[in-house]
């Protein structure tokens, strides 16, 4: 770091511009000098070495002999880029403005350059100095006469602190202009990610309006290809008569077995993908609701959802334990979709050979409160486990019915209110799910 080594010295007395020329730029090593040396090798020698001491500090000096000079002297070397890093200036210099004035000055005009004010004990008192200026770090008082070593102290301590307050200053303005720099990218990610979702979310009802139109015309004609079939089949017994056996055993395979069997498998898969593009829609609607917080009681909206499974956990007869969780501010439909797909899909997917058990927990964090969902059914795999949370994917066996959909709904619902999902698993075990809900400031 480089030392700012100019000092504006400021008296009316010429002899005093010498005392400082002598005492701060020494041509040679005197005795004062000599002690000076050893007293500031044990206190100022810095990384550079031994070598490096204020003692060989040759300071920039610039004199003025009135307080307007001394102004106009710090105001135009901060304009010029090259500023004092410390003013001396005496208290009384007729005929113009004195040393206290001109402090007032610099305090408010020169806000970062240092200054000493040099009194004798009859000018102002130190009570009337501070009752003036207040208290402020950027304020030194040197009482004449002045000791040597005294004076190189104060320059030396003060040209660093000077350079130490630039470096930080610099570091500062740097840090603040990248930061201004990374706030800019932020804002203009964020500005193409709405746009990339809100393309999205137009792409997902043009595809899904472009897929329903040929797929209402493929249900429609399978609809009037039944009929016809029915017809057909009217009339069959006339026809059949005069067939060869050959013959009417191929029309009745075909008629009877073949494109029933057609119609049926077209029929389940443009059902199949009608719930596809609903369960689409319904993904890219998810982050688009303006959600509406408000305090929830969570033991009620928890019940509730397991009265809406009470048949299936009946019949399967799941042991269902719930611990008491606190009221939290969320979005309640929000939360209410949340646990009904994960209470739906722990009840899903119990072990049939085993009786059903589901337990219900919370816990506070910093963050917010997480609630942990445990049932001990089937199981998730290791290798399904880091994609449970994807669309269209489903781990394990595919034995109950569903588009996979379930589990995304849930990652979307939980992500738009913050927080997060996971989930721990081992087949044949069960798995827990738990999810954190943060906290609304």
């Amino acid at each position: 770091m480089e030392i700012n080594k100019r000092l504006l010295i400021v008296d009316d007395n010429a002899a005093i511009h010498d005392d400082f020329r002598k005492i701060l730029c020494p041509t040679r090593m005197t005795g004062v000098g000599k002690e000076y040396a050893a007293l500031e090798s044990s206190l100022f020698e810095d990384e550079d070495g031994p070598g490096n001491k204020a003692l060989a500090i040759e300071y920039e000096m610039d004199f003025a002999f009135q307080g307007e000079e001394a102004l106009y002297k710090v105001l135009l070397a901060d304009k010029e880029g090259n500023p004092y890093a410390v003013v001396f200036t005496d208290v009384r210099m007729p005929p113009g403005f004195d040393g206290v004035q001109l402090v007032s000055q610099l305090l408010k005009k020169a806000p970062y350059t240092e200054v000493v004010i040099v009194t004798a004990f009859s000018d102002y008192t130190w009570e009337e100095m501070t009752e003036k200026f207040g208290w402020t770090d950027r304020l030194l008082f040197l009482r004449k006469p002045f000791d040597v070593i005294t004076v190189r102290q104060i320059a030396l301590t003060l040209t660093k602190k000077w350079s130490l307050g630039a470096h930080a200053r610099s570091l500062t303005q740097a840090m603040e202009m990248n930061l201004s720099q990374l706030e800019m990218r932020v804002e203009e990610r964020t500005s193409k990610l709405v746009q990339a979702n809100k393309d999205l979310q137009n792409f997902a009802y043009i595809v899904s309006h472009d897929l329903n139109s040929p797929l209402l015309s493929i249900q429609g004609f399978v609809g009037e290809l039944r009929l016809s079939m029915k017809e057909i089949m009217t009339v069959m017994g006339d026809v059949m008569s005069q067939l060869e056996p050959e013959q009417q055993v191929v029309l009745q395979s075909a008629l009877r077995e073949s494109i029933p069997e057609a119609l049926n498998f077209i029929d389940t898969s443009a059902t199949k993908m009608d719930s596809l593009i609903k369960a689409i829609l319904k993904l890219s609607r998810l982050g688009y609701r303006e959600l509406s917080f408000e305090p929830v009681d969570m033991d009620q909206l928890i019940d509730q959802n397991l009265k809406a499974l009470a048949y299936p956990i009946e019949k399967s007869r799941v042991s269902v334990k719930v611990a008491p969780t606190p009221r939290i501010v969320t979005d309640r439909l929000t939360m209410e979709q949340i646990f009904g797909n994960l209470l739906s899909n722990a009840v899903k997917y119990l072990d049939p050979i085993r009786p059903g058990s589901i337990e219900i927990h919370s816990e506070l964090s910093e963050n917010g409160t997480i609630f942990h969902i445990r049932d001990n059914g089937r199981g998730i795999s290791k290798s399904d486990l880091p994609h449970i949370f994807d669309i269209f994917q489903r781990g394990g066996t595919q034995e109950v019915p569903g588009e996979g959909m379930g589990l995304a709904f849930v990652k979307t619902l939980i992500k738009h209110l913050g927080g997060r999902i996971w989930c721990n698993s081992e087949v044949g075990k069960g798995a827990t799910f738990s999810f954190l809900v943060p906290k609304v400031h």
